[in-house]
């Protein structure tokens, strides 16, 4: 009986062995999210754990300020920045990387034209699909992404998108070192950075 007990326990220690208790030492995967009272945890792969994208996402804080001849406005700013692996039904492609953004602000100060906005959207962003990943861990900052609206603004508010008038998507620029600003050929009435937390 000890015998035929060995003969099944032996295979079974050595499958275990082989298989290396579960761990990976594979550095191309990312914890996104470590907390340990969460009983599972979200890994990024492939292109979205590159130096790119592992910059370009994250929470980011600010207060955006307007001022002209007309108005002075001044919102304090939030901007989420989230990558997932781009997926087509239940398969994963590692080599696409969604970029989405959330904007939010809070008006602080202003006028009476000053408005808030919130907008979700995917960030367009000059890499993505078909990037070479040599290229994605080495990119080229300061990069602009672009947010779009579902519907146009109101042309007679002012909101901190960095441009007036009729916006139906607006740019940000990403420094590559925590900061995201609106980019120099935007309106320059408007000034102030959000930096990454």
């Amino acid at each position: 009986m000890t015998l035929l007990k060995l003969s099944i326990v032996a295979p079974l220690f050595t499958f275990l062995a082989a298989c290396g208790g579960g761990g990976s030492n594979d550095n191309s995967e990312i914890v996104v999210n470590d907390d340990p009272d969460q009983t599972t945890q979200t890994t990024q792969s492939g292109a979205c754990a590159t130096a790119y994208y592992s910059e370009l996402a994250g929470d980011y804080e600010g207060q955006i300020m307007y001022g002209s001849d007309t108005a002075t406005c001044n919102w304090q700013t939030n901007l989420t920045v989230s990558t997932s692996t781009y997926s087509l039904g239940e398969i994963l492609i590692d080599e696409i990387c969604e970029v989405q953004a959330e904007y939010t602000s809070t008006l602080l100060s202003g006028d009476l034209a000053c408005a808030d906005v919130s907008v979700t959207s995917q960030l367009i962003e000059p890499y993505g699909a078909n990037t070479n990943v040599d290229e994605l861990n080495d990119p080229d900052w300061p990069i602009d992404g672009s947010l779009r609206f579902n519907a146009e603004l109101d042309a007679d508010q002012i909101y901190p998108v960095g441009k007036t008038g009729r916006v139906l998507y607006f740019d940000l620029q990403f420094d590559g070192n925590g900061a995201a600003y609106f980019p120099p050929n935007n309106d320059d009435n408007f000034t102030g950075t959000m930096t990454r937390q």
